[in-house]
């Protein structure tokens, strides 16, 4: 294929995972590459479906958690701009296109988040708004996420945490939290933009019940790297909230995000990784 422009970094694990990949059913678009990261694949074969494709590469990682497997597949990309995907997700060649767009109609663009549709509404900002202005409740998802290559390669801190995010041994989730605090934090050109990218379906993660202490240890962790001095009452207050909507109750969502806050801020590592 011709020198790639945008780069779909996809993480997948297990050998079902890769079929999901294969399912996806993948549209080839000029200038567009998939980088599949395939964790505990077991050494399984890759699908005939995936090899005969000349615009999908499997990469295989021997690494645990969830940011490992992400930065395993940018590091293996060849593309401009990178847009981060996972292997349950619906793509068009116009979707991917309108990605390239957008980058392409602002040469200064360093960080994009973008929308997806689902069975289940959320809620975006009706216009285009700076990542550095958005509304102060708006959750991201890691696959909203795109970004130009060489900005990642100038801040290698512009990558996921490996502190964070499932398969992490403390704080199971927020790696796209971190990302995003990460680009505020390097005073990235970034914005979100009310275009629709992919179709996800499933019931999103916020409706969830918390089965995972390691999810309220994350939220935890966040309030405090985001609210150092006022980050007490605040943990208090969600706690509330988490309980009030039924997600877990009040003082084992209190117990873990305590706990969380705690690892973040104390451990040296961990402050740094986020440049705190």
């Amino acid at each position: 294929m011709q020198s790639p422009i945008l780069s779909v970094i996809l993480a997948t694990h297990t050998p079902q995972g890769i079929k999901r990949v294969e399912n996806m059913q993948l549209p080839r678009v000029a200038g567009v590459e998939y980088v599949v990261s395939w964790q505990a694949h077991a050494d399984t074969a890759i699908p005939a479906g995936l090899l005969k494709r000349d615009d999908i590469k499997i990469v295989r990682c021997d690494n645990t958690g969830i940011s490992h497997n992400r930065n395993n597949a940018l590091d293996h990309a060849n593309g401009r701009i990178c847009l981060n995907a996972d292997d349950d997700l619906t793509y068009t060649a116009e979707q991917l296109s309108q990605v390239i767009d957008t980058f392409k109609n602002d040469p200064s663009l360093d960080f994009a988040l973008f929308r997806y549709s689902a069975p289940f509404a959320k809620k975006y900002p009706e216009k285009k708004t700076s990542i550095h202005s958005l509304p102060r409740h708006h959750h991201i998802t890691t696959f909203e996420i795109a970004f130009r290559r060489e900005t990642s390669l100038r801040n290698p801190h512009l990558r996921f945490n490996r502190y964070f995010g499932p398969g992490a041994p403390v704080l199971t989730a927020g790696e796209d939290e971190v990302f995003l605090m990460t680009a505020k934090r390097l005073g990235l050109n970034g914005y979100f933009f009310p275009i629709t990218i992919t179709h996800h379906e499933g019931i999103p993660t916020g409706r969830r019940p918390i089965t995972d202490n390691g999810v309220l240890r994350t939220t935890g962790a966040l309030i405090a790297l985001s609210h150092i001095v006022t980050f007490p009452p605040r943990i208090v207050i969600n706690a509330w909230r988490i309980h009030k909507c039924g997600r877990a109750p009040f003082l084992k969502a209190l117990w873990h995000m305590f706990h969380g806050a705690g690892y973040a801020v104390g451990t040296k590592q961990v402050r740094q990784s986020v440049r705190f």
